[in-house]
């Protein structure tokens, strides 16, 4: 798929609707509605239209993407589980608009569910919703564990 396609297939804002070539808007393409959901040979025969329960979930364990992954696709990061529920444009500070991939996960603090935002190409993720937020805090105890040499090295992060 050519990477100029997929922006007929994101979401124009966080809403459940899309705006389509034509100019109507109608709700955002399924799991099984979407083109991307099967490819060229199995769309053509109509081997592709099976129950969305036979379809086990697409796992991941890094955020290194080509195109944008499917809704559905379960990203496994430090024990911690996310699953992108759609995407949307972003535009950058130098003007250049990029995709954006939106994760649900919960919280590692309270386990309430919340949404984050990643690039196709990007490190890590939020682990806490935005009341626990704690940017630099590790989560386990390996990530404590790799961030003490570093706070040695730099000290703590201070606040501007």
């Amino acid at each position: 798929m050519k990477p100029d396609t997929c922006k007929d297939f994101m979401r124009e804002s966080v809403t459940a609707y899309t705006k389509y070539e034509g100019g109507g808007r109608r709700h955002a393409p399924s799991y099984n509605d979407s083109n991307r959901a099967t490819g060229v040979s199995d769309a053509v025969d109509g081997r592709g239209k099976r129950s969305s329960g036979s379809r086990t979930p697409r796992v991941v364990h890094k955020i290194n993407f080509r195109v944008l992954p499917l809704p559905g696709t379960v990203l496994m990061h430090e024990g911690q589980r996310y699953v992108a529920i759609g995407s949307d444009l972003h535009t950058r500070r130098d003007g250049q608009t990029v995709p954006i991939i939106c994760w649900k996960s919960h919280c590692a603090e309270c386990g309430r569910p919340f949404d984050g935002w990643s690039g196709l190409r990007s490190g890590t993720l939020n682990r806490r919703c935005p009341e626990h937020h704690a940017p630099g805090k590790a989560v386990t105890a390996a990530g404590r564990k790799r961030a003490a040499p570093h706070r040695r090295k730099h000290g703590k992060r201070k606040k501007p």
